[in-house]
């Protein structure tokens, strides 16, 4: 108010606006891309704010403003591995207030990885050697893995192999496997492999190995991958039966193990039948 002497003037009214000084609420943060592009954000609290993003040469001794970096984003393109020890840093302000700088940050160029899918075994494929398939990846390093059976996604298996025990059902397909880099985030995708029927295993029971000293595995192309009942007849060269053994098959070539340790030297026929039992196919094997 104003007065003169004992009285009182007329009064004036001031406007009077506070603004809030910068405040930065989420600093950026160190990128690694596997692109040639890296995009730095920076959060802050305030009025009318205003961003420069500035750089750094020199390990962070001098800062430079980055023409046209004045948003709260920033993105370096072009992005080499001689940039790797370039520091970032953004300067927030407000109209006629102090100003705020954020941490400073680095972009560095990832690696995707180098992704080789291979059988297990590696060879052609024998139904009866199958393993599965393995993945080995350049560089080493923590790797989430995604598998593939003709394109699409095989659930709940995120490691180097994939195996008949842990999600192989079908062998018969394409097969491809993606490595991610845990913390890089940066992934490589595999070569394809394609397994499909050999005619040449498909009408003959497969035995192995001849001649054995106990232990034989048996198999027999199936054309359905639903749960079967089979039974495996063995007889000795005179006509006698020594052994049967029944089996709950599922898949195209489902491994079935016999064991003639104790049986007398000499040549010996495998008989697979179905659940009814009508003769599939048989084998001779010669025990040691």
């Amino acid at each position: 108010s104003q007065t003169t002497g004992s009285c009182e003037g007329p009064r004036t009214a001031i406007t009077v606006n506070v603004s809030a000084g910068p405040a930065i609420t989420t600093q950026p943060t160190d990128i690694t891309s596997c692109t040639t592009t890296a995009t730095f954000t920076v959060t802050a609290t305030g009025s009318n704010l205003a961003y420069q993003w500035q750089v750094s040469t020199d390990g962070g001794l001098t800062y430079t403003n980055i023409a046209g970096a004045t948003n709260s984003t920033y993105t370096v393109s072009g992005l080499t591995p001689a940039q790797a020890n370039n520091k970032y840093r953004v300067v927030v302000s407000a109209a006629g207030c102090s100003s705020a700088t954020s941490n400073a940050v680095t972009a560095k160029v990832g690696t995707n990885p180098i992704v080789t899918l291979n059988l297990l075994p590696n060879g052609p494929y024998n139904p009866l050697t199958f393993v599965g398939l393995t993945a080995t990846v350049n560089p080493s390093a923590n790797y989430i893995y995604q598998w593939k059976r003709n394109n699409v996604i095989v659930p709940n298996v995120t490691t180097s192999t994939l195996t008949k025990s842990n999600g192989i059902t079908d062998e018969f397909g394409t097969y491809q496997v993606s490595a991610t880099d845990a913390i890089s985030g940066c992934t490589g995708v595999s070569n394809i492999i394609t397994i499909e029927n050999n005619p040449l295993f498909s009408n003959s029971l497969l035995v192995a190995p001849s001649p054995t000293t106990g232990l034989v595995q048996v198999t027999f192309y199936s054309n359905t991958t639903d749960v079967q009942k089979r039974s495996i007849n063995v007889y000795d060269q005179k006509g006698a039966r020594v052994l049967i053994k029944e089996f709950a098959v599922s898949g195209r070539y489902s491994l079935m193990t016999l064991d003639l340790t104790g049986k007398a030297t000499g040549a010996y026929t495998i008989i697979l039948r179905d659940a009814n039992g009508r003769s599939i196919a048989s084998k001779r094997v010669y025990k040691k």
